[in-house]
This record gives structure tokens, C-alpha cells and sequence, in this order.
């Protein structure tokens, strides 16, 4: 999860997890360091929550990138790690639909959605934090998906990230044309 108030581990962890202990999967918690470096307090409490389920640990870690290659599906609210995920290593998330995290207040004026909230939809499934008792009906669906999801994200990284001189020049046209109609 990300770190922003509100993230999965102050608003619905201990819904998560009691959703996931049934499940034959190894979980693994990877808090955002600055939650870690934030919350002491709070990742004490985590890990005695989790402290007897053989099955859940707390990675804290510098390597994420050897943990986002072992992992199969990721489960997350509003953190950028979606997109590195869901494009780079072409694997299902489930999103927990947390409250939005706003680090640009204005964005509303600009008339443009966030890239990481308008493509949420495609890079995986959307679960209400009050609906996480269908995280294994959704887990199912997303190993299921697992093929087609692959050809899925590469459509969307040419959709989105296409990169060529064209792509970066309609770009700054685009940014132009907003700042000289304010």
C-alpha cells in the first residue's frame, strides 16, 4: 500500500487479512518505508496481528524488485507501485477503491484524470473496502485472467506510453495549448 491517510494499513488491514488467512497463498505485507518510518506504533501492531499466521510476513526490505518478480498478484490501494506492476512485470492488482490520494489538489482544473486513477479499471479488479470478503472470488478471477491480461497490458502500454518523437511532441502541444488557455 501506499503511505497517504487512509492507505490499507489504517483503514481496512484487518479486513484484508481476515479475508486472506483462509487462503493456501503466501501473503506478504510490504509497507511503503515512509509508513514504516511514520508509524512505528502501528507496524508494531501489524506484526503482532500477524505473528502467529505461518503464512503471512512483513517485507521491509530494500529489494522490491526481487519481491515483484516472486509475487503473482498484488493487492493495493492508491500506490504508484500498481502501474510498475500491472505494465512491467504483467500481473494482475487488486485495487482496494481507498478514499483518492490527492498529491495535486488542482489536478480537477486541468480537466485531467490521473493516469494511475483512469486506467485502474484495466490493470486489474476494483474491490470497495467494504466488499473484502470477495477477495478470493477475485483472486480466482485474477489467476484465471493471467493470459489475456499479458496481451491486455501490452495494448495499454502502447495506448499510454507509446515512445516516439510524435508521441512526445503531441505531448507538449497539449501542455501549451492548457497553459495558454488559463
Amino acid at each position: 500500500p501506499s503511505w497517504f491517510e487512509d492507505c490499507i494499513f489504517d483503514s481496512c488491514l484487518e479486513e484484508l487479512l481476515a479475508a486472506l488467512q483462509s487462503l493456501p497463498y503466501r501473503i506478504i505485507l510490504r509497507p511503503h518505508p515512509e509508513y514504516v518510518k511514520r508509524n512505528k506504533k502501528k507496524m508494531q501492531s501489524i506484526r503482532q496481528m500477524i505473528r502467529n499466521n505461518p503464512q503471512m510476513e512483513i517485507d521491509d526490505k530494500a529489494d522490491l524488485l526481487q519481491r515483484l518478480s516472486e509475487t503473482d498478484i498484488l493487492i493495493t490501494d492508491r500506490s504508484g507501485i500498481a502501474l510498475e506492476f500491472a505494465l512491467g512485470c504483467r500481473r494482475p492488482v487488486i485495487f482496494i477503491e481507498t478514499a483518492l490520494k490527492e498529491n495535486n489538489p488542482d489536478w480537477r482544473k486541468w480537466g485531467m484524470e490521473p493516469l494511475e486513477n483512469s486506467i485502474r479499471d484495466q490493470m486489474g479488479l476494483l474491490v470497495q473496502p467494504t466488499d473484502l470478503s470477495t477477495i478470493p472470488l477475485l483472486i480466482n478471477k485474477a489467476y484465471q485472467s493471467k493470459e489475456s491480461f499479458v496481451a491486455k497490458m501490452d495494448t495499454l502500454k502502447r495506448e499510454h506510453f507509446y515512445n516516439s518523437p510524435a508521441a512526445y511532441q503531441e505531448g507538449v502541444k497539449y501542455i501549451l495549448d492548457k497553459l495558454n488557455t488559463q
